[in-house]
């Protein structure tokens, strides 16, 4: 009979109420209210002493940085070696630390103290650190090993991680509660395993390893029940019930499932002031999600888990980063739409938000308390956008008062003809229009498309063909009057449009004519066709003559031009 195998035979008899111990190099604050029978001590607060003198235990679980041979615990260490290393028949050993030279020392901990892995008196180890344990991989001689010399001591299990991994010390609770809830060794290794990827730690299963049986289970916990919940798209929230800071349940529902792992779907407690965490597990059919929400706290009682589905958020985010880099690119031949000084400090505000915002979003998959910051970060990310759209509306309005160009001068550079679109007709005059397409050199998805009318002039230059500006007004003014001009936008596509327009004439900046309110805010849901009201005033003293009325809609930077001739008689 083995060693371990006699301690497992003999604890197995044994019905000890013995405390538990996190230790977590990520806590820097105890929990308001801990659980009875949990230490969890700011991580600042621990060292050698510190974790010695907490013994016995009934589960130590360790996050810290480490290896096969060692595990950092601050400026102390907690030491793999093994209490028969120089004993016979281990007196020739493979290769062996630093330490073990004549006068030697620690490589990482030159000035700590160490902790011998067999002294430190727990019965269940969990240690949630890189290559914590290794076999034939490990850096060292068994004799030097953190995960063996536990079990030579006081430990019954030994449970680490197989290589280098991400993670959070939310690994070290979620064990502690499982265990405590009344699931086996081996339950609680194959669930932590597969919520890694719920937590965005890991891809593969294959990182947690246990020594010990998988079968044992602490003697005082029987297992908890969980409830059922069902979700549509419409759900907002799950009920949840709360024991000692744990609770589970069952989500059945193929979409929650699929939006849930494609990260499109966030889960918080508004009401939680802990720190808690939230892990997923799918079933084998994907069509539900145990959801384990967890926390060191003591929560107790009924809660609310929200859903946030964030897909439209994210496809959002997404889209206006992919026209900031492509409107305001130096590269690209786009960006001499757009002014200097938008192109580099508006450019830049962006982006650096945007980078927060994806920041934001990741850290929701760890601390599900961080929602709420993440939704105000986007919202002041949107801010920004519409700012930048209305500085572009207002240069852009200045830009047609000064010049006579057609904006295609501006771009045209780095882009190439391609062949024009089936003919349509004018809706003004109903003649055949010429649709010219260009095509960004050395991105083809670029593109603008500019509509012409021998008749009636320019009409529409626009990246795509989701949205259509047409002016509705009539054919000619008269000097010193006051008149309406309509822009009707239609939106073909299921994207909102939030944005500005802009009514300008051109060369018009020293003419007297122009719109009191030039610049008008416009929010365009998926297929809605809107018009927007401008006033155009004709002073007395302007020439008579054809002028170009040019309008311009700028959503996410994006520019859609459309455009008419008028006389003023």
């Amino acid at each position: 009979m083995t060693f371990l195998d006699a301690k497992q035979r003999y604890f197995s008899k044994k019905d000890e109420r013995l405390p538990h111990l996190i230790v977590d190099a990520f806590l820097s604050k105890a929990p308001d209210e801990a659980i009875e029978d949990v230490i969890a001590k700011p991580y600042a607060e621990l060292n050698r002493n510190a974790v010695a003198e907490m013994g016995p235990l009934h589960i130590l679980s360790v996050t810290s940085h480490g290896m096969s041979d060692l595990i950092h615990l601050n400026s102390d260490y907690i030491c793999g070696k093994s209490p028969y290393l120089g004993i016979e028949p281990y007196i020739n050993p493979h290769r062996l630390p630093s330490c073990m030279d004549h006068n030697g020392f620690c490589f990482f901990k030159k000035t700590g103290d160490a902790l011998k892995a067999f002294e430190i008196k727990a019965k269940h180890v969990f240690v949630n650190s890189c290559g914590s344990l290794q076999f034939k991989q490990a850096t060292f001689d068994p004799l030097f090993n953190v995960g063996y010399s536990f079990l030579e001591g006081h430990a019954c299990s030994f449970v680490g991680a197989l290589r280098w991994k991400d993670g959070y010390g939310s690994e070290s609770v979620l064990f502690y509660q499982l265990l405590k809830n009344g699931y086996t060794l081996g339950e609680a290794v194959a669930i932590l395993n597969d919520t890694l990827y719920s937590n965005q730690f890991e891809h593969s299963k294959n990182v947690f390893c246990l020594i010990g049986d998988p079968e044992s289970a602490l003697l005082q916990s029987e297992k908890a029940e969980y409830d059922t919940a069902h979700y549509d798209d419409k759900s907002k929230a799950i009920h949840l019930k709360f024991n000692a800071g744990f609770a589970h349940v069952k989500v059945e529902s193929r979409l929650f499932v699929d939006v849930f792992m494609r990260q499109r779907m966030l889960l918080h407690v508004k009401a939680l002031k802990e720190t808690y965490f939230i892990s997923a597990v799918p079933t084998k059919e994907k069509n539900a999600l145990h959801l384990f929400v967890y926390s060191n706290g003591n929560i107790h009682g009924d809660q609310l888990l929200n859903i946030e589905d964030v897909s439209a958020l994210f496809d959002n985010l997404l889209y206006v980063y992919r026209n900031v880099d492509q409107n305001l690119n130096n590269t690209l031949g786009l960006n001499k739409l757009y002014p200097n000084w938008i192109k580099q400090g508006g450019k830049k505000n962006i982006e650096n938000r945007l980078l927060n915002v994806s920041r934001l979003l990741k850290e929701c998959f760890i601390h599900h308390h961080q929602f709420p910051k993440f939704r105000k970060s986007s919202h002041m990310f949107f801010q920004e956008v519409d700012k930048l759209n209305f500085d572009i509306a207002k240069t852009l309005y200045e830009s047609i008062s000064r010049t006579s160009f057609r904006f295609s001068e501006y771009y045209q550079e780095s882009f190439v003809l391609q062949p024009d679109h089936s003919p349509e007709d004018c809706y003004l005059c109903g003649k055949t229009l010429a649709s010219r397409t260009l095509v960004h050199i050395l991105q083809p998805n670029i593109k603008r498309t500019e509509t012409i009318c021998s008749s009636c002039g320019g009409l529409e230059d626009k990246p795509d063909h989701d949205l259509s500006l047409q002016l509705k007004l009539q054919e000619s003014f008269t000097k010193a009057s006051n008149n309406n001009v309509v822009l009707q936008l239609k939106n073909s596509t299921e994207k909102v449009f939030d944005g500005y327009c802009v009514l300008a004439v051109r060369r018009s900046s020293e003419l007297g004519i122009g719109s009191g309110e030039p610049i008008k805010k416009i929010l365009l849901q998926p297929h809605e066709t809107k018009e927007v009201d401008f006033e155009l005033v004709v002073e007395s003293d302007v020439p008579i003559h054809q002028y170009a009325l040019q309008t311009a809609f700028i959503s996410m930077t994006q520019i859609y031009l459309s455009g008419r001739s008028i006389w003023v008689h």
